[in-house]
């Protein structure tokens, strides 16, 4: 799963390079499905993990963070997209990969591979 992450956040930063709409949305098909194999991965580690007494909770609380952080990513997306496109997707790739680094530091992440 690190290295599809890794994948997808090449493919994110990419985008800030393609010269015409078709390249884009084939870039764009590949990263909503890379986004939403992990998503039901992620999904299905983290209830595997909980305690099944918690998993209702452990659910609840990663829902909130995804949904909380929505107006968050929107209003940081928003302040890049002025400074340029090319800025906003290398920062979204970049944000991705320093993501598959930390989660390749952590045993249990790294285990789950």
């Amino acid at each position: 799963m690190l290295a599809l992450t890794a994948a997808e956040a090449l493919i994110v930063g990419a985008i800030a390079f393609v010269p015409n709409l078709p390249a884009a949305a084939a870039l764009a098909f590949g990263i909503g499905a890379a986004a939403s194999f992990l998503g039901v991965v992620n999904i299905s580690w983290l209830q595997e993990r909980s305690e099944p007494h918690l998993t209702g909770r452990v659910m609840s609380l990663a829902m909130f963070a995804a949904v909380s952080l929505d107006p968050l990513s929107f209003a940081l997306a928003g302040l890049l997209a002025e400074a340029g496109l090319a800025v906003l997707f290398l920062s979204a790739g970049a944000l991705l990969a320093l993501t598959a680094l930390v989660a390749a530091s952590s045993g249990t992440v790294r285990r789950a591979d």
